[in-house]
C-alpha cells in the first residue's frame, strides 16, 4: 500500500501461524527480504487472532506532542532567519507591517518547503506508537 510522503507498506495474511513460519523459512522470503533491504527498513508486526485493520496515518495523525515538535522545528529557524534579515534593513517597518511580512514569509515557506520536507523525514517517527510500532488495531 502506498502512502503520502513516500511510505509503502506490505501486508501479508496467513491462514495459520504454521503457514507464516513456513513462509519465513522459504527461499522466496529470504530473497525478497534481501532485495527489500537495499531500499527499505523492515518493520514486522504481527496481529494474531481476529482479523486486523491496518490504518494508514495521514500527515496530521500522531501524538500532538510529536506534531507540535515537528512544527516547532520548522517554525523556529524561519522566525530567527526572518528577524535576522529584517534587522539588516536601514529603516525598520512598523510592528504591524513586520507581523504581516513575517506571517506571510513563515506560512509560505512552511507550506511549500519546510513542512513537506520535515514530514517526509520525520513521519515514520511521528506515526509510531509508544512501543515503536505503527498503529494496528484488531477488528473486534
Amino acid at each position: 500500500m502506498e502512502q503520502t510522503g513516500g511510505l509503502f507498506h506490505t501486508l501479508q495474511r496467513f491462514a495459520s501461524h504454521d503457514s507464516l513460519e513456513a513462509w519465513r523459512h522459504s527461499g522466496d522470503y529470504a530473497r525478497l527480504m534481501r532485495e527489500g533491504d537495499r531500499f527499505s527498513t523492515p518493520r514486522i508486526q504481527e496481529v494474531a487472532g481476529a482479523p486486523a485493520v491496518a490504518r494508514l496515518p495521514s500527515d496530521g495523525d500522531g501524538p500532538k506532542w510529536k506534531l507540535f515538535l515537528i512544527s516547532w522545528l520548522g517554525v523556529l529557524p524561519l522566525v530567527l532567519l526572518f528577524n535576522g534579515l529584517i534587522q539588516l534593513l536601514p529603516l525598520q517597518p512598523p510592528w504591524y507591517m513586520r507581523a504581516v511580512l513575517q506571517s506571510c514569509f513563515l506560512v509560505a515557506l512552511m507550506t511549500w518547503l519546510v513542512r513537506p520536507a520535515l514530514t517526509r523525514r520525520l513521519k515514520p517517527w511521528a506515526m509510531r506508537d509508544s512501543d515503536g510500532d505503527a498503529r494496528v488495531t484488531s477488528d473486534d
